[in-house]
């Protein structure tokens, strides 16, 4: 990606690109990044020139490169706009500075903070998707009618039970959702909880996991339902699986697993990558 693109990549996973301040990140990094065979790469950083020429700052944290502490000698002579990438070479990390709209990889990062008390929600507008579906599909939704079970009730105007097709991630199926102006199922109450049960029950949807309006994004202890409200997912209706929720912080979704034949939901975590069928609701 270019410098641009790899900001809202970065933007997009709630993670800033990448600053490296000390020595010991430097040594610490370079030694990971050849562990995993990243070593013949190079990557943007958040490093730049803009606008004090000659001089780089890392606009993540606001701190002053430290040249001496990196090992690093720039060239005196520094364009306005340059931008810092990195790359490990016989487990040593270089720096380099190049045009932004140049294409590398990305290297992101985010501190999580062990005593964190918030965690985050997607928040798309979703008018990319929406125009994209106008463009390519002409707003015929013919095709998702044979993916989803169309129900509703509960105080929704429009329950889509995806059962066929091809499984999503998290954020894929979250986009889908966007195309219909609907969003994941969040279970915020006893009562819509109970609801759903007779629903489902008797529209006979089948037994499945499901991607759920429930994710903990930057703070893995922090469960919430991604609803207007943001509200936390918290209640006695709610029934976690055995070990749940988890606190790892590659399992940042949830998903419900649905027993058609007990009537039950059991909430759990994933790593957002799980693919999955999912449900989009319209209130």
């Amino acid at each position: 990606m270019n410098v641009t693109l790899a900001a809202v990549f970065c933007c997009s996973k709630f993670m800033d690109l990448a600053a490296v301040e000390t020595e010991g990140e430097m040594t610490c990094l370079s030694a990971e990044l050849t562990k995993r065979a990243l070593d013949k790469i190079q990557l943007w950083t958040s490093g730049d020139t803009d606008p004090c020429e000659n001089s780089f700052a890392w606009c993540s944290s606001k701190e002053m490169v430290n040249h001496a502490a990196l090992k690093w000698n720039a060239s005196s002579k520094v364009g306005p706009k340059a931008k810092i990438a990195v790359s490990v070479q016989a487990k040593s990390m270089e720096f380099h500075t190049d045009e932004g709209k140049i294409f590398k990889r990305v290297l992101c990062e985010n501190a999580l903070e062990k005593d964190c008390t918030e965690s985050r929600c997607l928040k798309y507008k979703c008018t990319f998707e929406r125009d994209l579906w106008q463009k390519t599909m002409k707003g015929n939704k013919d095709n998702l009618k044979k993916e989803f079970m169309l129900l509703s009730g509960c105080g929704m105007t429009e329950v889509n039970v995806n059962i066929a097709g091809s499984k999503n991630s998290y954020h894929a199926g979250y986009r889908l959702c966007c195309v219909g102006d609907t969003k994941f199922l969040s279970i915020e109450t006893k009562g819509k909880h109970d609801c759903l049960l007779n629903l489902f029950k008797e529209k006979n949807v089948p037994s499945n996991r499901y991607w759920l309006g429930g994710a903990s994004l930057s703070c893995p202890s922090v469960n919430r339902w991604c609803n207007s409200l943001d509200e936390p997912l918290i209640g006695n209706h709610v029934t976690w699986a055995a070990g749940e929720p988890s606190i790892d912080s590659s399992k940042e979704c949830v998903y419900m697993d649905y027993d058609n034949i007990t009537s039950t939901f059991t909430l759990g975590k994933a790593n957002c990558k799980t693919l999955m069928f999912f449900i989009c609701v319209a209130e």
